[in-house]
């Protein structure tokens, strides 16, 4: 598809800083993990502390390591 990767340049745009050092402020996205070709490439969120968009290290793109971030950020025990 002409689209395939689209979603994937949208939050690297967010995630890019502007002339301020900032990355979009007053954005607020949920943590979000963009796959290519199934699999994760990028993991992205908004940081608690200065409320700028972020990207997680790829040594932390592993399903378990997702799996338990985004279950005790939420909740959610799941098996």
């Amino acid at each position: 598809h002409d689209s395939d990767g689209l979603v994937s340049e949208l939050y690297q745009y967010l995630w890019c800083k502007n002339d301020d050092g900032l990355s979009c402020p007053g954005i607020n996205i949920p943590e979000t993990v963009v796959y290519k070709f199934k699999e994760p490439v990028d993991w992205f969120f908004t940081s608690a502390q200065d409320k700028q968009i972020k990207k997680k290290h790829t040594h932390n793109l592993v399903n378990e390591n997702m799996f338990a971030n985004m279950s005790k950020q939420r909740g959610v025990f799941a098996k």
